[in-house]
């Protein structure tokens, strides 16, 4: 159980450094 909540924390960090990224390449390229 710990180890899940574990990965399931590091998946959503993954998730929004993708997003901020994502909205990064997004703004420089407008």
């Amino acid at each position: 159980a710990i180890y899940r909540k574990k990965s399931e924390e590091v998946y959503t960090t993954i998730f929004f450094i993708k997003k901020k990224i994502l909205d990064a390449a997004t703004s420089h390229l407008i």
